[in-house]
């Protein structure tokens, strides 16, 4: 191995440079993991007060002014919080007392990822129980979300659903 060497240096940072250079690195990974924890504090609220308690008024403080959806909802020049709310619309339409209960969230780049199980009933699929009578069927999906974060605000949710959910 070759040792490089200035004239008149041990090869050593300077004393306290190295107390420097890790303070920084602990520094720099404390605030990676403050803002992956305030991403993932960000969706759950989205999750909990937005589409479970459908509150608009939550969504105003969280969600970003340029919100995109790609769930097919498509507004041409309305802003992202009219798109949020059309989102929540057909999902209402589709389903009564819909609810997302998170199993796990993953964060890399202000993208979380949320694994999550729904429930609810479907307003549109019915089955005849063994009585005769049409019922509406349960939902029990298992999903996944993609959401991404900007300026400590949702940016964009893409809920990934099984091909199968009622």
């Amino acid at each position: 191995m070759v040792s490089l060497q200035m004239a008149g240096t041990t090869g050593r940072p300077p004393s306290g440079a190295m107390d420097e250079t890790v303070d920084s690195v602990l520094s720099s990974h404390r605030g990676a993991l403050m803002t992956a924890e305030s991403d993932k504090a960000l969706v759950r609220r989205f999750f909990e007060e937005v589409w479970n308690q459908n509150n608009l008024e939550a969504a105003r403080e969280i969600v970003h002014e340029n919100y995109e959806s790609p769930e097919g909802q498509t507004f041409a020049g309305r802003p992202g919080l009219d798109i949020l709310a059309a989102d929540l619309k057909l999902y209402e339409s589709l389903y009564r007392d819909l609810k997302f209960t998170i199993d796990r969230m993953f964060v890399e780049d202000h993208a979380v990822w949320t694994v999550w199980q729904a429930t609810g009933e479907s307003k549109i699929h019915t089955f005849t129980d063994r009585q005769g009578n049409n019922r509406p069927q349960e939902l029990g999906a298992n999903g996944v979300s993609l959401t991404e974060v900007r300026d400590s605000k949702v940016a964009s949710h893409r809920l990934l659903w099984p091909l199968t959910h009622p």
